[in-house]
């Protein structure tokens, strides 16, 4: 259930934690000046290293997913760069990008919409939330906004979703590195990406043959 999801630590969210915190891959320029969001961010880990490398990060998820979620950053924060936590559930999102607004212009250290960067570790367990999901990514973002994507492959859904971004993003599949897997299970399952939202959609059809599991590549 939606509860459940906000109380485990899942291996996706160890995977993007570990990306992040890799200065090869994402050098300190990567977060600095910008601002980061993760969705469904659970116990929050792969947004809070965002905020430890520098970036302006506010992690978001249901309503009864905050309660942990804020113990979680002020046991890890003692001081004014903590990451914000916010209500949006994808389902009620303009009501609840519109609080965020009105939260982030009486606060300063609270970012809203457009981000920079979006983290979305294994959002995609329930085919109702698809549609609401592809959304507020959308809603969020603009043009050449980074969305940084880790799942693993449960659900035949699953590639609908991927399909459905193609309008919006472009991209490549990321490659995890031992490093980055290490004490994680069934390794082959985990996938992650690297998208860019486009200036204008891309023409689309329901019925495009080919690999759902790929975004094409480009910028």
């Amino acid at each position: 259930g939606d509860d459940l999801e906000g109380s485990v630590m899942w291996d996706v969210a160890v995977m993007l934690a570990r990306l992040l915190m890799d200065e090869t891959k994402y050098p300190n320029k990567f977060f600095g000046d910008r601002k980061f969001i993760e969705l469904g961010a659970g116990l929050g880990l792969p947004g809070m290293i965002a905020a430890l490398r520098g970036a302006k990060t506010l992690l978001t998820d249901i309503e009864s997913v905050l309660p942990l979620l804020r113990q979680n950053v002020e046991r890890n924060f003692a001081n004014s760069e903590n990451p914000g936590v916010a209500k949006l559930d994808w389902t009620t999102l303009d009501q609840d990008l519109t609080a965020i607004s009105e939260a982030s212009a009486g606060n300063p250290t609270v970012p809203a919409a457009p981000f920079d960067v979006v983290l979305v570790t294994d959002c995609v367990y329930q085919e109702r939330l698809v549609k609401p999901l592809v959304d507020t990514l959308v809603s969020i973002t603009q043009p050449g906004s980074v969305v940084l994507l880790t799942m693993r492959a449960r659900f035949s859904f699953q590639a609908d979703f991927l399909q459905m971004l193609k309008v919006w993003f472009s991209g490549m599949p990321l490659h995890p590195e031992e490093r980055h897997l290490e004490g994680l299970t069934q390794v082959e399952d985990l996938g992650a990406w690297r998208l860019k939202r486009r200036a204008i959609p891309a023409s689309h059809s329901p019925t495009e043959e080919g690999s759902h599991a790929a975004i094409p590549e480009g910028s």
